[in-house]
């Protein structure tokens, strides 16, 4: 048996005015979608247990099978771990974003006008960062480059504080109201200070502004975490398991699960993703024995949270064509049984451009029967199922059955009895 995860970030919504009151899954053309959901069993789970911000590390390794109350520990050890560190127990590790920031009388003064810096690119970030490294860089801290905007800080011993704000939670205002305060918090705004002297006339930003490209003047910091270990994701699943994604956090969730971690050229993350990469890179690491592979898209939710409905529409129509289509195609033809599941992650409102702890929408396709489901797929037809499962965590043991896999609690019946005998066309 095959198992094929594709996991989309982000990707259910609510009714938008700029897709006549659709949401991005409703008014998107992704006909594989639509044609495995109404052969699959369907339903919701919520990834944010209470109590919990509905951010990416709580939700993703919710879908990775750990309950997050246990294991999230923010995404900047995870983000570290990926860059190749071995966090010890006195360091601590930050997220660090490259941002655009606007002129202005003093330091405090500036907006942060990009959270994103124009969506740099990660060559770019790349010189930044050895820039900022050499004056930033000790025998206590140090930054790792990461992925386009998105880097990560180290700091053994580093000061107690936890009190950030993130980066889009910052943007559009004088950045003087969400720096960091305190004595404590001090020690990270003359970071962030520093680094603006630095970068503001750097090269790589010299050229980028000839280009009419945002410059990546400044860095924000945000988010902090010591590394948290988590069980191997193999021997809980009885899986061999291969993870694609094109950040970090979920590279290093991987890592740190003992998954291998397929790196795919030009996955960015974004609309311009290599996503026909990612479908040939399933394909091959199924074609090199993996059992289980797991694909994740983050796009929908980066577009969400910039208000840009109609690119998340684009987004998810370009992973049904390009990703779940040949990887559907591959396994029709592989010989094998197996199963797909689709699955958003958490809900991220395109209106309100954050994200909500609510359930999310799935569908388990099983090429051993058809179940009695429903199309296209959306979040109010995922609904009509009537089935929600509270601990999304728990998700997988719906999906992978193996003799060694314990039943998730209260599965006295199989969530496919719950489904109502009935199909919408």
């Amino acid at each position: 048996m095959k198992y094929f995860i594709l996991l989309c970030d982000g990707m259910s919504d609510k009714p938008s005015a700029s897709l006549n009151g659709k949401t991005p899954m409703e008014a998107a053309v992704k006909p594989t979608m639509n044609m495995l959901a109404a052969r699959s069993f369907n339903g919701l789970a919520l990834h944010t247990p209470e109590g919990l911000e509905p951010c990416e590390d709580v939700a993703t390794l919710s879908v990775f099978g750990y309950d997050p109350r246990e294991y999230a520990c923010g995404t900047p050890p995870f983000e570290a771990v990926s860059a190749g560190e071995d966090l010890q127990p006195d360091q601590t590790a930050y997220r660090l974003d490259l941002v655009t920031l606007s002129d202005g009388e003093s330091f405090e003064e500036r907006v942060l006008t990009d959270p994103s810096a124009g969506e740099i690119t990660t060559e770019e970030s790349a010189e930044l960062i050895s820039a900022l490294n050499k004056v930033f860089n000790t025998k206590t801290r140090s930054l790792l480059t990461g992925i386009g905007s998105r880097h990560c800080m180290v700091w053994k011993k580093a000061p107690l504080y936890n009190g950030f704000v993130s980066a889009r939670a910052a943007a559009g205002k004088k950045i003087g109201e969400s720096l960091p305060q305190g004595e404590a918090g001090q020690r990270f705004v003359a970071l962030m200070e520093k680094s603006f002297n630095i970068l503001k006339d750097h090269p790589v930003n010299k050229k980028r502004i000839e280009q009419g490209l945002l410059p990546a003047n400044g860095i924000w910091i945000s988010g902090c975490g010591k590394k948290v270990a988590i069980p191997d994701f193999c021997r809980k699943w009885e899986t061999n398991a291969s993870v694609i994604s094109a950040t970090d956090l979920v590279k290093g969730i991987a890592i740190s699960a003992n998954a291998r971690s397929a790196d795919v050229l030009g996955a960015t993350g974004l609309l311009n993703s290599n996503f026909e990469g990612k479908a040939k890179a399933a394909v091959d690491e199924f074609e090199a024995g993996a059992e289980t592979v797991i694909v994740h898209i983050e796009g929908a939710a980066e577009y969400a949270f910039k208000g840009d409905a109609e690119k998340k529409k684009q987004v998810i129509e370009k992973v049904d064509s390009a990703v779940l289509a040949p990887v559907y195609e591959y396994l029709c033809g592989c010989g094998d049984q197996f199963k797909i599941m689709v699955v958003s992650s958490r809900t991220v409102s395109s209106e309100e451009r954050a994200a909500a702890a609510e359930p999310s929408p799935f569908f388990i396709y099983n090429s051993q029967r058809t179940e009695v489901g429903y199309k296209p797929f959306s979040e109010a037809n995922a609904a009509k199922g009537g089935f929600c499962l509270p601990e999304g965590f728990r998700l997988l043991n719906f999906f992978i059955r193996k003799p060694g896999v314990p039943k998730a609690e209260g599965e006295e019946e199989k969530p496919e009895e719950k489904q109502k005998e009935d199909k919408h066309e």
